[in-house]
């Protein structure tokens, strides 16, 4: 679950909670790294206040989809916590529509996170 809230020109504003889904392999060079490469799908559901030059904004709300690619390192430093990094590229498209406004909305970039985690368990799991 993501949360987004930024400000946007004099008085507007863009929101959004999206669900993302992560997907991938990993590979685990030593005991305590992991390398691990991920596809990203999320859906979300933003809201844009958009400001008008006369004044005041336009209200809008949506349903945003999202696509990516993630490249991240982890390290454990003891037997339950891990430390991680992540790079990628992330693209998204919202369709949004209020106060007799429809928006068409696309945004990509770079995409960094740096995550804690505690781990239940690092025991393998046995394939037979």
């Amino acid at each position: 679950m993501l949360a987004e809230d930024a400000s946007y020109g004099d008085g507007g504003s863009y929101s959004q909670y999206t669900l993302r889904g992560l997907a991938g392999i990993g590979w685990q060079p030593a005991d305590a790294w992991t390398l691990s490469l991920l596809a990203l799908l999320g859906a979300g559901r933003p809201s844009f206040d958009v400001p008008v030059a006369t004044g005041g904004t336009i209200a809008t709300a949506g349903a945003s989809a999202s696509t990516g690619i993630l490249v991240g390192l982890d390290w454990a430093f003891s037997r339950s916590w891990r430390l991680g990094v992540e790079a990628g590229w992330i693209e998204e498209a919202a369709t949004l529509s209020g106060d007799g406004v429809d928006l068409d909305l696309t945004r990509s970039g770079v995409s960094a996170a740096i995550g804690l985690a505690w781990v239940w368990s690092r025991r393998p799991i046995r394939l037979e």
